[in-house]
């Protein structure tokens, strides 16, 4: 198995399908900045989640990789993508691109299954995440819905 940071727009993605599991269940969330709150969702909060699952990710690389530079990766790139959160926060109420948010998620959970993080609380929800957002998806496909209930 090897271990890599995952893009921009990977991370994104997670972070809206994150968002889309907090405001579509009102899951609550601990280890995040919602701070347990379901309704403590905005930008500022998205981009700090997105800092937060950056870190996690560099931390996991790094230990995999027995590197040692996690502080210096994980404070600043995000501060140019500050507010591009706005209008995927907005779109996350749809189910246009919830596949893609999940495929986000797992992709970024795979990445993060290190030894220096799989104990992280941040880790186990989003893997929490990603079980409710796959139920979600679930629940919404035709398939589902007229398959029998007998």
């Amino acid at each position: 198995m090897s271990a890599f940071v995952v893009s921009d727009d990977t991370l994104r993605r997670a972070v809206i399908g994150f968002a889309t599991v907090v405001r579509q269940y009102g899951e609550r969330f601990t280890a995040t900045g919602t701070n347990g709150q379901s309704h403590v969702l905005d930008v500022d909060t998205l981009n700090q989640l997105a800092r937060d699952f950056y870190a996690l990710n560099v931390r996991a690389v790094n230990g995999r990789y027995n590197e040692d530079s996690d502080t210096a990766l994980a404070g600043d790139i995000f501060q140019k993508h500050e507010l591009l959160y706005a209008p995927f926060f907005l779109d996350c109420f749809q189910r246009r691109g919830v596949i893609a948010q999940l495929k986000s998620l797992e992709c970024l959970s795979y990445q993060c299954a290190e030894d220096a993080t799989i104990n992280d609380p941040l880790y186990a929800e989003i893997e929490k995440a990603k079980g409710v957002l796959a139920h979600y998806i679930v629940k919404g496909m035709e398939e589902y819905k007229d398959a029998a209930w007998d």
